[in-house]
Formats: C-alpha cells, sequence, structure tokens
C-alpha cells in the first residue's frame, strides 16, 4: 500500500489518494509516463480524494500531476515530472 499525492495544476491544491497494492521499480513509471499518468486517472483519483464527481477529464490534458509518493514505511519518493 503507498500514497500519492495529486497536484491539480490549475488550483495548485495537493491532495492524498491510496493504493492498495505493493510499490514496485515500475510503479514510478506507471505513475509519471505510463497509463496511470493520463489526466482521465489523475483527475479522477483527485476528485475521489476530494469525495468529488468524476471531472471526466480529457486523457491528453495536462491539468493533473502526481508529485510524491509516500510509502507504508514512510519513505517519501519524490516524482520528477
Amino acid at each position: 500500500m503507498f500514497k500519492v499525492l495529486i497536484k491539480n495544476k490549475a488550483t495548485n491544491e495537493v491532495r492524498e489518494t491510496v493504493f492498495k497494492f505493493n510499490w514496485h521499480d515500475h510503479t514510478e513509471f506507471w505513475l509519471t509516463e505510463g497509463s496511470a499518468s493520463c489526466d482521465c486517472n489523475l483527475g479522477k483519483w483527485f476528485a475521489d480524494a476530494g469525495n468529488e464527481k468524476d471531472p471526466n477529464c480529457d486523457c491528453c490534458g495536462d491539468q493533473y500531476t502526481p508529485v510524491k509518493v509516500i510509502l507504508e514505511n514512510g519513505t517519501e519518493v519524490l516524482l520528477c515530472i
């Protein structure tokens, strides 16, 4: 399990969401360049973290970005986007 801090670039608001699977070497790529990096996914997780409706974002958008991961043991992983 790990937490991801996602930033809305339009408002600079950061929200935390929890993923209930283990962090692996490839997970950083998944969050920053893989399928999880699309605004459709990041926007949904950002909305979920604020108990808001899914914004149905454009996959090609650039409004949301993952900024940091906090692992279960407290280790922080800064994401270079």
